[in-house]
């Protein structure tokens, strides 16, 4: 495209108008016309819907369409030059193909068309607003003359430009206008509706203008306003003046506010008794108490404004007090002007006593070396003093805005003489070169502070690693990865003199150790460190000290250690399997040892709690191992932790002997630990139940290990189970359930045995049945079945639950997205003879329904095998057919009523469709639909795609939700994989379960994402609670989803597909292998 149409023009100034809208908020609140330029010009990197603007997009192809042809053929001929020899690195190719490309004549054309038509844009959108503006003056006038104290509305909202409606700029006519209408005289709506038009004004409008004296009176006058929320508006238009207007201008809010609080005061109907206490809680005491905070505030800025105009001020101040408020003033305009372009653009600047001008990089070298030779301070000094006086602080400060803003980063900070400067006490350090610095310990700290900023950005990583120019590196000037790790290393093996006994040590290993996760947490980064074998002086260190809180500190939760360390195969097992049983030793320590360090100098309390605080976190670290370990993403087998932890499951839970039980110093403590330890002792539930007596004693081991018996002999949903409960009861009578100690459970925890509902005759389900079965698909079929489906869903749910000829001959009609029997394992049949009983239990099955669930499983397991490629791998989980239970084609079974033929015949048409890969995970398993890469990683698609995108969705419509996983070290990915393979048994009742296959099915793959987004929603406060009880790992896996009912969700999961789907269902259907 060479040149632009009427309707180019047409369309871009829409959408240039939709931008202008979206970021109306941020261009408005700027303080100046510069600033606004700064932040549309810094847009795509504050701005996360950045590239999401249609204005963005037209640009883009735009641009493509244009040049396109230039860029490819000069990529082609620096490639091939490339290839010779003739250029090297990517950075320089980029560099290249840029410089060609903006020196061409297809480039030039397109800058002088797109310059052209958007003078012409802009100017059109002008003249709009200047149309949009006279017409609602006029319109004001019209309603002033029909209304005395008429309804006000602004000079666009009568506009059909939403471009408009970000400006309200105001004739003293209106703001006259406004005066009068906030006098108290007037209806309380007139006020209201007042205020709003006035904060939407620039302050240096108001404050300027003739009628602001009668304002001042008004708004002063209407801050003492009974109704809290007018006042309110009155405050934070204050607060939005103080911090937009200049000194001269804001004294005036200031004196009208202090006059105010001044009158509030001396008037006798308002006094305070202070000496009795302030009642934060009363609702006039806080309004109060905002008001005195907004005058503190501007009191606090008022020095900045001494500083500007000293002219307009006579103070004393004595030498050295005037010369740091000059090197803080100094300091502070430096900074701010190298955030922003034009600052940066005034450097070098040129001094008299120096030949060379002061270029941008000397100056920051300047600023890093403030950090290590600032006057040193008192250690007895309070922190609020030292952070006030110390210019390291000041420095710091600048320094990080620095590293949080892109572009001054890359231009201020990325430089080789910049990480010089800062790696200058670590260098001395390391070479032992005598040295003089104050603080070195905060010293150290801040500097690894900063240069973990550095390592978090992808360019300064590539700084770390390889220097500002990699093609002109030297072997004999190491690059700052090299000395970071060896100074790390040092610190580590305690083989710094000048720190030894240093009580902030730990604190410096720790800030230098987040600096190397920093870079290793990269495939590039980790391959730099591993010869330094920076893994094994952590582990050294570990075990001379109690690093384990450090630990996690310093990694924010324990997958990421996971996934730092496994990105290579040689230190998988070694480094899993050695953290393991560290924790395990941690938490043999806390449990029966305490803590050696600690003089018992008085008798303990009795503990409240059945198990230590510091317990349940170690319990915590090690609940999240079993269910990273059991995922195929670490490729650790499960039983490895069963040999790991068989020696603290023999003592902790097959307590069989007296021998074992006196062994413990901790006995109720340590066995409840052990019955409570959530999945994975469930596992060993089935052994534990022949070792435990016939005799009790109700106590607190009783009650647990009664529950935990129960709970692993018992499948259902939160109404089809009763589970006794894990505490006492206070009364005569503390434990009203029978202990289960043999076969057969107690009926009384059995729920009532639901009835089979009656099928009664439906017109919408006939009429979705009709739909089904015809033979002639009309235009629309799929999307009229979906909304008819979905009517029946929200109107009677129950009817859906277990129809297997709703689901059957649903799917034999549904178009198709993809293209020797061995014996069952002891787990896999004693699940199955579960799922039978759990059947039986619905009267969904007959007896001896097990010899048919076995023989469907088997014809699975047949049927997957010979879509399954053939892979050599040292991975476990691809050695073998897939190891966990098929608990989707259990539920397929119990669907049908236990008929096995049409099962597998269901199963067999299902596997062709895209959501087959979602819900049934064993369908997927080293499957020839995937790409060699995906398999050999051994990495289901449900972690990858679905999981992913869950933790996506969950930070952007639950956040707080997101939070408090991030804060718990618990992933939500987690527990939605265990939802997932686990088909929702356990966690809802079966009618739930077939609605939420069923809406996978009719409704899209996608659906699975928002119905665990839905199930976080419904448990938000229960998620919210336990967060902060620190136990949201053992509440998500051991608790049912009580209350949660899919239909009563089912619109919010339509309001979530309706923003979603093209993105999630574009990412699940790239899994599969694309066709060439």
């Amino acid at each position: 495209m060479s040149h632009f149409t009427s309707e180019d023009e047409a369309l871009l100034q829409s959408m240039l108008r939709q931008l202008l809208q979206s970021v109306k908020e941020k261009i408005t609140g700027a303080p100046s016309v510069e600033c606004a330029e700064e932040i549309l010009l810094h847009l795509e990197e504050t701005d996360e819907n950045f590239h999401n603007y249609e204005f963005v997009k037209y640009l883009r192809q735009y641009i493509n369409n244009t040049v396109g042809s230039v860029i490819e053929e000069e990529t082609e001929k620096c490639t091939s030059a490339q290839n010779q020899g003739e250029v090297s690195g990517y950075d320089t190719l980029v560099q290249h193909v840029t410089k060609k490309t903006r020196e061409s004549k297809e480039y030039r054309e397109m800058m002088h068309a797109l310059k052209n038509v958007m003078m012409v844009v802009v100017e059109s959108l002008i003249n709009k607003f200047e149309e949009d503006r006279m017409r609602n003056k006029e319109l004001d006038g019209k309603t002033k003359n029909k209304r005395q104290s008429g309804y006000y509305t602004d000079n666009c909202s009568d506009s059909d430009s939403s471009f408009n409606q970000s400006y309200a700029f105001m004739s003293q006519e209106q703001l006259q206008l406004l005066a009068e209408r906030l006098d108290p005289v007037q209806p309380k709506e007139v006020r209201q509706e007042a205020l709003q038009t006035l904060c939407f004004a620039p302050p240096s409008d108001i404050l300027n203008s003739e009628c602001w004296p009668n304002l001042r009176k008004h708004l002063m006058m209407s801050l003492s306003d009974p109704d809290a929320t007018f006042s309110e508006k009155i405050l934070r238009f204050y607060a939005k003046t103080f911090s937009s207007s200049p000194f001269n201008m804001t004294r005036e809010v200031y004196t009208s506010l202090a006059r105010h609080l001044e009158l509030y005061f001396l008037s006798g109907e308002y006094s305070l008794r202070i000496s009795a206490g302030l009642d934060v809680s009363n609702t006039d005491i806080n309004r109060l108490l905002k008001k005195v905070r907004l005058l503190n505030e501007y009191q606090k800025e008022a020095p900045s404004s001494w500083i500007r105009h000293p002219e307009k001020y006579n103070f004393s101040y004595t030498g050295p007090e005037l010369q740091y408020i000059y090197f803080v003033h100094s300091l502070c305009l430096l900074g701010r002007l190298l955030i922003y372009k034009q600052g940066r653009n005034l450097f070098p600047v040129q001094l008299k006593n120096k030949t060379d001008g002061v270029s941008i990089t000397d100056l920051l070298v300047l600023f890093t070396q403030l950090i290590y030779y600032s006057p040193s301070y008192p250690k007895t000094a309070l922190a609020v003093h030292t952070d006030n006086y110390s210019p390291a602080s000041l420095v710091m400060e600048i320094l990080q805005v620095f590293c949080d803003q892109t572009g001054s980063a890359a231009e201020c900070l990325y430089t080789d003489a910049v990480i010089d400067a800062l790696l200058h006490p670590v260098q001395s350090l390391l070479s032992g070169t005598e040295m003089h610095i104050n603080c070195l310990e905060t010293t150290l700290i801040d500097v690894a502070d900063i240069l973990a900023r550095i390592a978090a950005v992808e360019d300064g990583l590539s700084l770390l690693l390889y220097g500002e120019n990699e093609k002109t590196a030297k072997d004999d000037s190491p690059t700052a990865v090299h000395v970071i790790v060896q100074f790390t290393k040092k610190l580590l093996h305690d083989d710094i003199s000048l720190l030894s006994g240093s009580e902030h040590l730990p604190v410096v290993k720790g800030a230098f150790i987040f600096v190397c996760r920093q870079m290793y947490r990269t495939c590039e980064g980790l391959q730099m460190l591993i010869p330094y074998g920076l893994h094994e002086s952590i582990g050294d260190a570990w075990k001379k000290v109690n690093l384990l809180e450090l630990w996690c500190k310093m990694f924010f939760n324990i997958k990421m250690v996971f996934w730092v360390f496994l990105q290579f195969s040689q230190l998988k097992q070694k480094i899993v399997l050695g953290f393991i049983k560290a924790l395990v030793t941690e938490l043999w320590t806390l449990l029966e040892c305490g803590k050696d360090d600690l003089r018992i100098t008085q008798p303990k309390s009795t503990p409240v709690d059945p198990i230590d605080q510091n317990c349940q976190k170690v319990r915590n670290y090690l609940i999240f191992c079993i269910g990273m370990g059991k995922s195929a993403v670490f490729q650790i087998r499960f039983f490895t932790f069963v040999f790991l932890w068989q020696d603290i499951i023999d003592r902790l839970i097959i307590l069989n002997s007296d021998a074992k039980i006196h062994s413990l110093f901790s006995y109720e403590q340590s066995h409840i630990f052990g019955l409570s330890g959530s999945d994975f002792w469930r596992v060993l539930g089935f052994v534990c139940l022949f070792f435990f007596p016939r005799d009790f004693i109700i106590d607190g081991l009783s009650v647990e290990r009664n529950h935990v018996l129960v709970r692993i002999n018992l499948i259902g949903g939160p109404q089809e189970r009763i589970l006794p409960l894990r505490v006492l009861n206070k009364g005569s009578d503390p434990y009203p359930w029978p202990m289960f100690s043999s076969f057969p459970l107690p009926k009384c925890y059995l729920a009532e045995i639901p009835r089979k509902a009656e099928f009664r005759q439906d017109k919408d389900l006939d009429k979705l049945l009709s739909l089904f079965k015809s033979p002639e698909k009309q235009t629309g079929w799929t999307e009229i079945c979906r909304k008819q489906f979905c009517k029946v869903m929200k109107a009677r749910p129950d009817i859906i639950s277990g129809t297997s000829d709703l689901t059957f001959t649903g799917l034999l009609n549904m178009s198709s997205c993809f293209l020797g029997i061995k014996y069952l394992t002891f787990k896999q049949f004693w699940l199955l003879t579960f799922c039978a009983r759990y059947g039986k239990y619905l009267n969904l099955l007959k007896e001896h329904a097990e010899n048919g669930l076995c023989f469907v499983l088997m014809n699975c397991e047949k049927f997957l095998k010979k879509q399954q490629r053939t892979v050599v791998s040292s991975l476990c989980c691809l050695k073998e057919c897939y190891a966990g239970y098929d608990w989707f084609a259990s539920s397929v079974f119990l669907i049908m009523s236990g008929d096995g033929e049409k099962t597998l015949m269901f199963l067999q048409r299902f596997s062709r469709l895209l959501v087959s890969a979602f819900l049934w995970p064993p369908r997927l398993h080293k499957s020839m639909h995937l790409p060699i890469t995906t398999v050999e990683s051994g990495i289901h698609p449900v972690y990858f795609c679905s999981a992913h995108h869950i933790e996506m969705l969950l930070k952007a419509e639950l956040p707080l939700v997101f939070s408090a996983f991030h804060m718990s070290g618990f992933t939500p990915s987690q527990i939605c994989l265990q939802w997932i393979t686990q088909c929702f048994w356990n966690y809802m009742d079966w009618s739930e379960i077939c609605h939420y296959i069923a809406i996978c099915i009719f409704l899209g793959p996608d659906y699975q994402i928002y119905m665990c987004i839905s199930v976080f929603r419904h448990l938000q406060q229960d998620i919210l609670k336990h967060t902060k009880d620190q136990n949201l790992q053992v509440f998500l896996k051991e608790e049912a989803l009580h209350g949660f009912r899919v239909s009563d969700y089912l619109e919010y999961m339509e309001s979530l597909e309706a923003i979603y789907r093209p993105m999630l269902l574009k990412d699940m259907r790239s899994i599969r292998v694309q066709n060439t």
